[in-house]
């Protein structure tokens, strides 16, 4: 098999040269997610602020904030095709070279929304334009998760495949509290008047320096293994989606199955920040939600997971990280006492940070 052979091409490499390309693989790997989470949380932040007001000025607030969200969750069917697609050409021309591409294709993309006119230039089209760059951004996250992932695991052992896969996944929160820090920085040092005519565009604008670090770390890494493996042996799959669904398809719903409580936890921040954006004044909707409390608590929470993979390979530990997931979804969705976004907050801070 390719990873029998993987196996011992890692095995024949010096040990040095061998944790030094694992090392330039993890590094590479979990900046680059956290570049592209970066780009990916960013529109859901301006979303919530500035979209509705600049894509869509005659709708109600509440019409104008739909419509916004609508398209946010556009991206996320578009990660099912960038993961198709993306996925497809890693197992054809290797993970590297798509992996560079993705990184391109998100950060062009938030670059693009940096630049682009709003409603009072071109109308509608606007927003056409806006649907157009976030489904981008979806396909491009899309394709960096799965991939980045499969990287870091192919240039570690068996045993430590696990605990090496888990480091793309610390790229969330950092994307997350890079984001939120990123705008609450801006609209700290430009005023909210500022921020909401044109300075907006620049988290957006920034995302292109970002990507160019990403770039240069990407390029300095070496091509898995297995693929290698893969390449000498001439087993490259034309259709490999098409082969993994007939020959893993038990896993694949297990795995959906096992996404699903996540949502519980995640959906009721972004209700919170509306509840913020709401009642409260922009500049202290970014930081005490993003970056006071949540991105910092899912920094610490990422490294506690990782712990049970590399040292206890206990399905109990699976069952209680999900169940937690889904309780503090679950007491999060309740209903708000007198519709106070401060209870909310505290209720979520609570939850996630005790002390």
């Amino acid at each position: 098999m390719a990873s029998t052979a993987g196996s011992s091409v890692l095995d024949a490499m010096p040990p040095d040269e061998r944790r030094r390309n694992l090392l330039k693989a993890v590094v590479a790997s979990t900046v680059g997610t956290s570049i592209e989470w970066y780009d990916y949380f960013l529109f859901g932040t301006a979303g919530a602020l500035v979209f509705a007001k600049l894509f869509f000025p005659k709708s109600d607030q509440l019409a104008g904030t739909l419509n916004v969200y609508v398209i946010f969750f556009a991206g996320f069917l578009a990660r099912t095709i960038g993961a198709w697609l993306f996925g497809t050409y890693g197992d054809r021309i290797g993970r590297k070279a798509t992996l560079i591409a993705t990184l391109l294709f998100m950060g062009v993309a938030t670059f693009l929304i940096g630049v682009m006119p709003t409603y009072a230039t071109l109308g509608l089209w606007a927003a056409v334009i806006l649907v157009v760059l976030r489904l981008c951004q979806g396909i491009g996250v899309g394709g960096e998760w799965g991939g980045s992932v499969l990287l870091a695991m192919e240039w570690g052992s068996r045993k430590r495949k696990g605990w090496l896969g888990s480091w793309p996944q610390f790229g969330v929160p950092i994307g997350l509290v890079l984001a939120n820090a990123i705008v609450a920085l801006t609209v700290t040092l430009a005023g909210e008047k500022a921020f909401l005519e044109w300075a907006w565009r620049i988290p957006f604008l920034l995302s292109i320096v970002l990507v160019g670090v990403g770039l240069y770390i990407r390029l300095g890494i070496v091509e898995t293994p297995v693929f290698q493996a893969l390449l000498k042996e001439q087993r490259l799959e034309r259709a490999p989606v098409r082969e993994v669904v007939r020959r893993n398809w038990r896993e694949i719903v297990l795995s959906a199955l096992l996404r699903m409580p996540e949502p519980g936890a995640v959906l009721p921040v972004h209700r919170l920040r509306l509840h913020l954006r709401r009642r409260t004044r922009i500049q202290q909707t970014i930081p005490d939600l993003g970056c006071k409390r949540r991105g910092p608590c899912l920094l610490l929470h990422d490294p506690a997971l990782r712990l049970p993979v590399r040292r206890d390979r206990s399905e109990n530990h699976v069952h209680a990280g999900h169940r937690g997931h889904g309780g503090v979804g679950l007491r999060l969705l309740r209903p708000v006492p007198g519709g106070s976004a401060c209870a909310g907050i505290h209720r979520h801070c609570a939850l996630l940070d005790p002390a």
